[in-house]
């Protein structure tokens, strides 16, 4: 009798799944076509575009700028993208595309980290690139002293002017006078050592070195022996002895890059 309910219970088992109710529900795995094969493969570049994207989304921007920390005389400030010059500000921060214009008679200091730029009267500057690894000036017009403290070994600095563009390769000080009305450059080591590129020539400038480039595209250059100092330097030095005798001096480190 046993096996006579279990072969029904069976029987009622085998009613229910081929009942209409049961074919319906059954099916819960949908097996995918060719078509949507074709539709899954077609969005696999738009994934790989957004994933793409994504990595290539741009950084935090730099931290290091450039402050006026020194103003004597008419000294005026343009920030990127403005067409109006304003009257420059001690402490104000500038950075890439900013530029700077000492009027007759004035002067002006500005620091990126220990590094030390000095801006006599009628010059013109602005900071082509400022960034964590790179320091590029353009000084169309005057004189630029540099005092680089200390140059980190992946550091980009450079120096350009109408006729040549220098490189410092090393802590030091160094003078540049861009005259653009005779098209000439000057450029003074007095310490460190750097490299000079106009026109297709590139060559070292050393310490007690001056390069004398004339021309735009096609240069004359010479590499003599540097001057003596002026009133400028001297002034520039006081600068730098100033700053050696500050009382931060004795606590932050002289090493610490721009």
């Amino acid at each position: 009798m046993q096996n006579l309910h279990l072969k029904c219970g069976i029987c009622q088992e085998l009613r229910v799944l081929n009942s209409p109710k049961w074919q319906q529900a059954k099916v819960v795995i949908n097996v995918p076509t060719p078509r949507e094969d074709v539709m899954r493969l077609e969005q696999v570049p738009i994934l790989l575009i957004a994933i793409a994207a994504a990595l290539a989304a741009p950084t935090d921007p730099s931290g290091r700028v450039g402050r006026l920390s020194y103003i004597n005389g008419p000294v005026s400030f343009q920030p990127a993208g403005i067409t109006d010059w304003v009257d420059a500000d001690i402490i104000r921060p500038l950075t890439t595309g900013d530029q700077a214009w000492v009027g007759a008679g004035g002067r002006a200091e500005i620091h990126v980290g220990s590094t030390a730029l000095r801006l006599g009267a009628n010059a013109a500057f602005q900071f082509l690139n400022l960034d964590d690894q790179t320091i590029q000036i353009h000084v169309s017009k005057g004189i630029l002293t540099v005092r680089a403290r200390n140059l980190a070994q992946n550091q980009n600095f450079k120096i350009n002017t109408p006729s040549l563009a220098f490189t410092v390769l090393d802590a030091g000080e160094y003078r540049i006078g861009a005259n653009p009305d005779s098209q000439t450059t000057n450029v003074t080591v007095r310490s460190g050592a750097g490299e000079v590129t106009a026109g297709e020539s590139a060559f070292p400038a050393g310490a007690s070195q001056q390069a004398i480039v004339v021309g735009g595209d096609q240069t004359t250059f010479n590499l003599v022996s540097a001057p003596g100092v002026d009133a400028w330097d001297q002034w520039s030095a006081s600068g730098d002895l100033r700053e050696d005798r500050s009382p931060s001096a004795r606590y932050v480190s002289r090493k610490v890059g721009g």
